[in-house]
């Protein structure tokens, strides 16, 4: 299954992604326990660094706001906009290890 969504820096607090920019990650995830460990990591993202979580998909499908508080307890809204193009592109694989994953 693939996850892909992209992170903006709008504020300038994150050191990762360069401010005024997006970055796109795009996850290839096996099961339930590692999609649950995406959305941690980008629950965490988008608020300890103050990032927008924009163009959020699922097997190439967008996702409802209820999806995300109902099924993984996100409470940050997506924005969907086509223009944001991504200065940079993670693609992932979830076996990866933890340490890399991190850094990306």
């Amino acid at each position: 299954m693939k996850i892909s969504y992209m992170l903006l820096n709008n504020t300038g607090q994150d050191l990762g992604v360069p401010i005024g920019t997006a970055w796109q990650w795009i996850h290839e995830v096996e099961d339930e326990e590692q999609m649950r460990s995406v959305f941690e990591r980008l629950k965490r993202k988008t608020h300890e660094d103050r990032l927008t979580l924009a163009n959020l998909r699922i097997n190439e499908r967008e996702c409802s706001d209820a999806l995300l508080v109902d099924t993984f307890d996100f409470k940050g809204p997506a924005l969907y906009d086509k223009t944001i193009a991504p200065k940079r592109i993670i693609h992932l694989h979830e076996e990866d290890d933890e340490e890399n994953l991190q850094h990306a």
